[in-house]
């Protein structure tokens, strides 16, 4: 992204990976650096970014045993980051059984997109070996190879979709089983096909497009997030559907920015919840 004019800044909360992504990319000017929880970013400026980009940093935070709250204070501090018609791409294990669930809760996105992106060949192998489960024939050769994703499918209609799909081609069986608002850290909710011709969704990664509402919409929502790699401009500010695959291909090939979690205070659930937060007691 920085080698096409973009003004990326990457955040996590470890000082190590940031000075190892400086040294790294030392090449590239248009590259920022920030050392932040992600739940948290007040030194980066309201409305400063066309878009923002998290590949698994929400799957990590949800692992934690404050997982639902803290998911509900990141995505409120990314909205916060973002432009007015601004969009949020988030990479994740979690299928949209779950996933959706979550990032509707809050009413913070105006649209919704969900896209599949098939897993290298390389995870897929691994987890061959592991479960004599193997890899399908279309797999992406490598990580840093463009995908051929499936979608962009609107939230209203994505799980209809890929029930279809799994049910088609000769497969049947295995339907998405949801685990409560959000899931869990892993790759929850996810259905597999028992027949064999349908598809598998353990063989893909899945990419959410969540755009903001537009300048006229925009109330005065914000809050806080966990770790992304928020870059100026990236992945446009139109249509989420329009965008949705040529943001998702960035996206798979982007720094993975990880942020981890830290313990809440009482006083900070009580204005999450308050707000209209998750509450404490959903299931993680």
């Amino acid at each position: 992204m920085a080698l096409d004019g973009y003004s990326v800044t990457n955040v996590d909360i470890s000082p190590v990976v940031i000075e190892q992504m400086k040294l790294q990319h030392s090449q590239l000017a248009s590259l920022d650096y920030l050392v932040a929880d992600c739940r948290d970013m007040a030194s980066l400026p309201a409305g400063g970014f066309g878009s923002c980009i998290d590949k698994g940093t929400l799957d990590a935070v949800l692992c934690s045993a404050s997982g639902q709250l803290d998911a509900a204070k990141y995505m409120r501090e990314i909205c916060r980051l973002l432009k007015p018609g601004g969009v949020f791409l988030l990479i994740s294990l979690g299928a949209p059984a779950a996933r959706l669930a979550l990032l509707q809760k809050l009413g913070l996105w105006q649209d919704v997109q969900v896209l599949l992106l098939p897993k290298p060949l390389l995870y897929l192998q691994s987890d061959a070996a592991m479960s004599g489960r193997p890899p399908p024939a279309a797999t992406a050769p490598s990580k840093d190879a463009p995908v051929e994703a499936l979608g962009p499918w609107p939230a209203a209609t994505a799980l209809a979709e890929l029930a279809a799909r799994r049910e088609g081609a000769g497969g049947g069986g295995g339907g998405s089983s949801g685990q409560g608002e959000g899931g869990g850290c892993g790759p929850d909710g996810q259905g597999g096909s028992a027949g064999g011709g349908g598809l598998d969704e353990r063989d893909y990664f899945f990419a959410y497009v969540c755009t903001t509402r537009p300048a006229a919409e925009s109330g005065a929502e914000t809050g806080t997030e966990a770790g992304t790699t928020p870059a100026t401009g990236a992945a446009g500010t139109g249509s989420a559907a329009a965008g949705a695959a040529e943001a998702a291909i960035v996206a798979a090939t982007a720094v993975a920015v990880e942020a981890g979690p830290r313990a809440e205070t009482e006083a900070e659930a009580e204005v999450v919840q308050g707000a209209g937060g998750l509450p404490a007691s959903s299931a993680v």
